[in-house]
């Protein structure tokens, strides 16, 4: 036996270890293990540590380069020293001489570097995996959501997740996760007081890989531990992140994730300062502050808090804290890197589509709060100060495209500012964002449309670029068929359930933007109605074009045919 396929069977082995041991340690936390299993739990840990500590190093002596190899995983390396750092801190006292302690930080610190190992060698296995599949990327971008909607769905229905007696209800389960991974906050139950903390953990993770997607996180783990992506890696991922610049990938990657982890730990600390008198220990503020600042920027709208935000209405604060979260989370990724790129002597030059997010999203916050503040003045925000009505009014005029919190309750509104939210949630937030929605390209191209026929004008034109023909039949196409979705399940709603059309409306459309406001009417669904809005959430997140497209056959028309101009119209 060559010592390559030791090498490749000793890393199925130890694979096949950290899968056993990553499964039972969600045994652990989800499940009431009795102290024997747990016993067993920690001893395997341990020598699982030791096993993959021994291999990390005896691989590096072996190497024909050692010290090329230790700077190509000086990241792993480094893991490791501060692994037995600390399991040397712990031995002489460090921490404190309490045995039960001394167990908690070895086990704790087992845990982690387990969970890191198997990280990278899934990774490693992906990596020899993917270039034998010859799916497309709208396909492998599908099964990714799908794929992570199951997981949580089984997690979630872990006993240890809520703190009903046994396991969640399947199909609640189902719905939550959908939720979370689809970044909708649409909820069946009340995530405050019927999910445990594993649980709130649970889905603020769904939350955080639906926003970005799993295959940006795969992606960047690829770059981390193995310093290159294929061809075929980078391809796929400039078709996810809707970009031209194939050689960039890597580099489009690490910046979404920077601005992603930045922005969340700025907005976590800023809630933190204006939540530390709140609540009852520096952990509650933690977490409260992290999950809120990444359901945020996710635009997610799952709060850990029974009304939502409502409680926070007239803290100036705290809602321009989120009000700032949920916007830059709804502008898009490659938006964000256009407008925050570094000035140099030329005068800046934004893109067209950074000019168009940025103009139609001002546009609509303008006229939703001015709207939201004459229409819902006698109603929702009887009783409030003049600043206070201003600011439920900024609130909510922000959160109907995407995100789904509220200062106000949603049940109470008026016909006629349900039917406005409806048209935003319609809208959505825009391209490369987490929102779900037409988007509001799709949407300002279309008027622009409407207005180029108005004037007589053959051509689309914005910001004095020439709109290609393509983009503009997209953009249609995309609000046909989403209409045309949104038809049918809207018959099949009404149908299945016993709720107001207008209620039944609101429900789907929110699904369909990924919003997650409600009238009240979603624990109350059939299991009938919950699949129908969960199916809507994911066609929302995904997009209808791309579903459309992965359930294509991707083949081009050659044939062109004679023109006729003789059809009339309207």
């Amino acid at each position: 036996m060559n010592k390559d396929r030791l090498i490749n069977l000793l890393d199925t082995f130890l694979f096949t270890g950290t899968v056993v041991a990553v499964i039972s340690f969600f045994a652990h936390y989800g499940f009431f293990v009795n102290p024997e299993l747990l016993t067993i739990i920690r001893k395997g840990a341990f020598i699982l540590t030791g096993i993959l500590v021994f291999d990390n190093i005896l691989m590096l002596f072996l190497n024909a380069f050692p010290g090329e190899a230790f700077r190509k995983h000086r990241f792993l390396y480094l893991v490791t020293l501060l692994l037995l750092i600390h399991f040397l801190f712990t031995f002489i006292g460090v921490y404190g001489g309490n045995p039960d302690a001394r167990l908690f930080y070895y086990f704790t610190a087992a845990q982690i570097y387990i969970f890191f190992m198997f990280i990278i060698k899934l990774t490693k296995i992906n990596r020899m995996v993917f270039p034998g599949i010859n799916w497309r990327p709208e396909q492998l971008f599908i099964l990714s959501f799908l794929g992570v909607i199951v997981l949580g769905t089984l997690f979630l229905s872990f006993p240890r997740a809520t703190v009903a007696e046994g396991a969640m209800p399947l199909i609640d389960a189902f719905f939550t996760s959908t939720s979370a991974v689809c970044v909708t906050g649409l909820i069946v139950v009340d995530t405050a007081v019927y999910f445990t903390r594993f649980g709130q953990f649970i889905i603020l993770a769904l939350i955080q890989i639906g926003g970005l997607g799993l295959m940006t996180f795969t992606s960047f783990f690829t770059i981390f531990f193995f310093k290159t992506m294929s061809f075929k890696e980078r391809f796929l991922m400039s078709d996810v992140l809707s970009t031209d610049y194939i050689g960039n990938v890597h580099k489009i990657i690490g910046k979404i994730l920077i601005i992603t982890f930045t922005i969340e730990t700025a907005g976590a600390l800023l809630l933190f300062m204006s939540w530390q008198d709140k609540f009852n220990s520096l952990g509650e503020t933690v977490f409260h502050s992290v999950f809120h600042a990444v359901s945020s920027f996710c635009n997610a709208g799952f709060s850990t808090f029974s009304n939502s935000l409502m409680s926070f209405r007239g803290d100036a604060a705290v809602n321009l804290i989120v009000i700032v979260l949920i916007i830059l989370g709804g502008l898009g990724f490659l938006v964000l890197m256009d407008f925050f790129q570094p000035l140099d002597r030329r005068r800046r030059m934004l893109m067209v589509q950074t000019k168009l997010v940025l103009t139609t999203s001002a546009l609509l916050i303008l006229i939703g709060t001015v709207v939201f503040f004459l229409v819902e003045n006698g109603n929702t925000l009887q009783g409030m100060s003049i600043g206070e009505k201003i600011l439920a009014s900024l609130f909510q005029s922000v959160t109907p495209r995407t995100a789904g919190f509220n200062t106000v309750d949603i049940g109470l509104l008026s016909l006629p500012m349900l039917m406005i939210f409806t048209m935003f949630m319609f809208i959505g937030a825009s391209p490369g964002s987490t929102g779900g929605g037409i988007k509001t390209t799709t949407f300002g191209i279309l008027i622009m449309t409407v207005w180029s026929y108005l004037k007589n004008r053959d051509q689309v034109s914005l910001f004095k670029r020439r709109i290609p023909s393509r983009i503009v039949y997209r953009a249609m196409s995309l609000v046909v068929v989403s209409i045309a979705y949104l038809f049918m399940a809207y018959l099949f709603l009404v149908v299945s359930e016993d709720i107001s059309m207008i209620d039944a409306f609101f429900e789907l459309v929110s699904a369909f933007g990924t919003v997650g406001l409600s009238t009240g009417v979603t624990p109350y669904l059939s299991t009938a109605g919950k699949i129908t809005i969960m199916l809507t959430m994911f066609v929302g997140r995904l997009g209808p074009m791309t579903l459309a497209l992965a359930l294509s056959r991707g083949e081009k028309a050659v044939v062109t045919y004679p023109e006729e101009t003789s059809i009339m119209v309207g």
